[in-house]
Formats: structure tokens, C-alpha cells, sequence
């Protein structure tokens, strides 16, 4: 049976041609059930750039959070594709501001430059930045040792 229709979460960042693309898939991770850290098997071609970066893409637009790395070749691919983006970070940093606003500590839904935030994107926000901080300390730790 095929299904039309898609709802994934709690990734807000998908694609907008996601629906054309994947129409049979439906994916439903509830908040209680979400495991961020979820990875991405192996790619057995270790040769293959082109299609191993093509895998990555789609792991990460199916909001996978890592891949599995047989080879060295593969890491820095796979570090740029599934690292936070300058503007996701960007994001990530507004929703833990408006959140932190005393008027909206309460609060489980707001409305951020026009769209409608939860408190479960507050939790993505804060590892996205998490993520995002362990990155810039680990280059800076490099930087120093070479």
C-alpha cells in the first residue's frame, strides 16, 4: 500500500520538493520516541564521492544525524553535510532567545518572524547549537595543536 502523504518530526529544515520527491514515505517519530542521535549506515563504495555525498544528503534529508564511516576519504564529506549550516545555527539561536524571553517561558507555541515555533524546536535549537559549539571547539583545539 502506498501512502501519499508524509509527516516527519520533529525536523523542520526538509526540502521543499520533499512531497514530490518521497511521496510513498511516511515517517512519524513522535517527540517521546525521538533518538537525535540517529545515524546513517555504511557506503561499501568508499570510492565513489559523488554517490557517497549523494547518500549523506539523503540521510540527512531524511533527518539522519550521522552516517557509519568505513574509510577515511568519508569524513570530511560527511562532516559538511550533516554539520549544522551558518543558517540553521543562526535559527537554532533565535528560538532559544524568544523562549528565554521572560514574556514567553511559559509558553509551549509562539510565533517566530512569522511562523509557528514549539517547544520541542526549543530542544532541537539548543543541541543544533550544541553541535555547532563542539564544532568551533574542536577547531579551535586543532588550530593550537598544529
Amino acid at each position: 500500500m502506498k501512502v501519499h502523504s508524509f509527516h516527519l518530526m520533529p525536523y523542520p529544515f526538509l526540502p521543499d520538493d520533499f512531497r514530490e520527491r518521497y511521496h510513498s514515505v511516511y515517517i512519524d517519530i513522535p517527540p517521546d520516541l525521538y533518538d537525535p542521535e540517529l545515524g546513517h549506515g555504511v557506503y561499501n563504495d568508499y570510492r565513489d564521492e559523488v554517490g557517497f555525498s549523494e547518500e549523506c544528503e539523503h540521510g540527512r534529508t531524511l533527518g539522519m544525524d550521522g552516517k557509519t564511516l568505513i574509510h577515511p576519504s568519508q569524513v570530511a564529506p560527511c562532516n559538511q553535510i550533516f554539520s549544522p549550516t551558518e543558517e540553521e545555527v543562526s535559527w537554532a539561536r533565535k528560538i532559544i532567545a524568544a523562549f528565554e524571553d521572560p514574556a514567553n517561558a511559559h509558553k509551549g507555541v509562539i510565533t517566530l518572524e512569522g511562523r509557528m515555533v514549539e517547544r520541542l524546536h526549543l530542544v532541537m535549537a539548543r543541541r543544533t547549537v550544541a553541535i555547532a559549539d563542539a564544532i568551533e571547539a574542536m577547531k579551535r583545539t586543532q588550530d593550537e595543536w598544529f
